[in-house]
């Protein structure tokens, strides 16, 4: 499908269904002009678990740039894992973030957040919990 001028594009679509199971790989979504791409998305299903894997979107002019979010699911259990946001001209960047669930615990590790022009600097921040202490 391809759309121009305040244009959407949306190419290399492929889903694929085994065992009632739906995987959807490489969409790529480019707009131009006030743009937003999300590109390389993908999400695999096993067993009711679901991945979103390398999630790309970029945004240019005024822009916001949200790159490499890992999400997995393994037993109802899920990780977001290097979450990496950058914002330019009177900017805050939010850079490696890794969040664990295991059990029912939640760590959250290696925040790292970053503003400049009176700027506040907030890094290397880690919280762990276990079996729900914190």
């Amino acid at each position: 499908m391809d759309r121009v001028n305040n244009s959407a594009w949306v190419k290399n679509v492929s889903l694929e269904r085994v065992n009632n199971s739906a995987w959807v790989k490489n969409v790529s979504l480019e707009r131009v002009n006030n743009s937003a791409w999300v590109k390389n998305v993908s999400l695999e299903r096993v067993n009711n678990s679901a991945w979103v894997k390398n999630v790309s979107l970029e945004r240019v002019n005024n822009s916001a740039w949200v790159k490499n979010v890992s999400l997995e699911r393994v037993n109802n259990s899920a990780w977001v894992k290097n979450v990496s946001l950058e914002r330019v001209n009177n900017s805050a960047w939010v850079k490696n973030v890794s969040l664990d669930w295991v059990n029912n615990s939640a760590w959250v590790k290696n925040v790292s957040l970053e503003r400049v022009n009176n700027s506040a600097w907030v890094k290397n921040v880690s919280l762990d919990r276990m079996n729900n202490s914190a």
